[in-house]
């Protein structure tokens, strides 16, 4: 049935909007919570699948940080890549960068490094 004008200005219930989604308000229906760690087929169970780090916000305090890098387990062996570039180089220095960032990123998981750290090292 064709609507009349005015209707198409007034809410319908389901079109009523939220404020932003707040994580600590609606932490029923909501997680900030991630999880470090190489990911086991779903549809098998072992002691491996169990080697993961549980982070309850993407947030790190610096100790936090260093103890994450620091975990003595081959399953959280990590490499630090510079995310660094010269900005005098232009767009063509962020892009060799970009690239370079990708390959090492690469190399870093042939050689078994499970965690992948972008850092700007002037810290």
């Amino acid at each position: 049935m064709p609507k009349l004008l005015p209707s198409y200005f007034r809410q319908q219930f389901a079109q009523v909007t939220n404020p932003p989604i707040d994580p600590i308000r609606e932490r029923l229906v909501m997680s900030l919570t991630s999880k470090l760690g190489y990911r086991h087929n779903w549809f098998g169970e072992s002691i491996e699948h169990a080697k993961q780090v549980e982070l309850e916000s993407p947030i790190l305090f610096r100790s936090e940080f260093d103890r994450l890098c620091s975990l003595d387990d081959p399953a959280f062996h990590t490499a630090t890549l510079s995310v660094l570039f010269r900005v005098s180089e232009g767009e063509d220095g962020m892009r060799n960068a970009i690239e370079k960032l990708c390959q090492a990123a690469e190399g870093a998981a042939d050689e078994g490094k499970f965690l992948i750290v972008l850092s700007d090292p002037r810290h």
